[in-house]
């Protein structure tokens, strides 16, 4: 039940990710060169975040033309404008390039001001940093409240479309993040606001992967969620949940959280940034293997679906999925029923493509 409820509340991010299935547009401006697959060397699939400043856009929690609508605007601040961009969906208040604060107390040095982005209601705010030591940039993210609907919480994440032409998985993908938990809290004021998942928070990746059919084209879209923390133990072993639209499968796939040293625990860090990797084809390949139940039936994935080189990766979200309020319509209760407060830096993250 407790591991259903997890998967529940990021449902809405398996519609969130079918916007990202043909994503290989550019964001007007943004510059994201792929470095080239070469003998020996990996190629970037995404574009890589942490190494600069990035001028984000920010997406304003709504949708047009089937994609996340991207407010054009950027932040006056140093450095180019980014294939990266915020994503925010179902909050009350939303993040801007506007509300960009300079915070040059922090420690201590002018020459590596804060930049930082918050809402008037404190729910939600971004802070790029430089690192304190060496080069490189932090993107510290943080979420309080959130509410929660038949779609699941509230989310705040950085995000990336594919750059590269040839993110399919016949050969080793790997995704690699530094971060670590900068905030965590949440409190029950009603006994069954833990068991409910009324108030929750959890931190994630998002993947998106395509499978299409070279004979007819038919395309099988799949959401994989790489567990980062969570203020309920998820589970250890991997699971699906599936829903049929217009009889097709919609899917979350939920890699498994056994491996305790890539899942972080639910308390602020005061240390460094935790260095993950995640070896992705793997991950789709052991999807692959298993059955799963969707709509009251049982789907095997056939030898052609099982092939590596037919699925590509489509889209990134990393960050934060947090809720304190039941605003579902059939919850007994629509007030607050706790707090839940989370906080994720995010230092560099690659995702790579082994060359030949």
């Amino acid at each position: 039940m407790r591991e259903k409820t997890i998967f529940r509340q990021a449902l809405n991010i398996v519609y969130i990710m079918l916007f990202l299935h043909n994503t290989m547009y550019s964001l007007a401006n943004a510059k994201a060169v792929p470095r080239p697959n070469q003998a020996g060397h990996d190629g970037d699939v995404v574009s890589l975040l942490g190494e600069k400043p990035e001028r984000l856009r920010f997406h304003l929690g709504d949708v047009e033309a089937g994609r996340p609508k991207i407010d054009a605007s950027l932040p006056n601040m140093p450095g180019d404008a980014s294939s990266w961009y915020v994503a925010q969906w179902q909050h009350r208040e939303y993040l801007h390039a506007s509300d960009l604060l300079v915070d040059r107390t922090v420690e201590g040095d002018r020459r590596r001001p804060a930049y930082v982005f918050g809402t008037p209601d404190r729910q939600t705010r971004l802070v790029i940093r430089r690192k304190p030591a060496g080069s490189g940039y932090v993107y510290n993210l943080l979420e309080r409240g959130g509410h929660l609907t038949e779609g699941g919480g509230s989310n705040l994440f950085l995000a990336a479309p594919v750059i590269s032409d040839t993110a399919t998985f016949d050969r080793p993908v790997t995704l690699s993040i530094d971060t670590r938990v900068t905030a965590a809290r949440v409190s029950y004021d009603v006994p069954t606001a833990r068991a409910d998942g009324a108030v929750l928070a959890m931190a994630f990746i998002g993947l998106g992967v395509m499978y299409r059919d070279p004979v007819d084209g038919r395309q099988q879209f799949v959401f994989m969620q790489i567990p980062l923390t969570a203020s309920r133990e998820p589970t250890r072993a991997a699971g699906v949940m599936c829903s049929l639209n217009q009889g097709k499968p919609q899917l979350l796939y939920s890699t498994a959280a056994g491996d305790r040293a890539k899942f972080l625990p639910f308390r602020p860090d005061t240390g460094g940034l935790h260095t993950l990797r995640h070896d992705v084809s793997a991950l789709v390949a052991g999807m692959l293997a298993q059955p799963y139940p969707c709509g009251g039936r049982t789907f095997t994935w056939s030898t052609e679906e099982r092939r590596l080189e037919r699925w590509r990766l489509t889209g990134l979200y990393v960050g934060l999925e947090v809720q304190d309020t039941d605003d579902r319509k059939l919850a007994i209760r629509h007030d607050r029923q706790g707090t839940a407060e989370l906080g994720l830096d995010i230092g560099r993250l690659s995702v790579t493509r082994a060359g030949p």
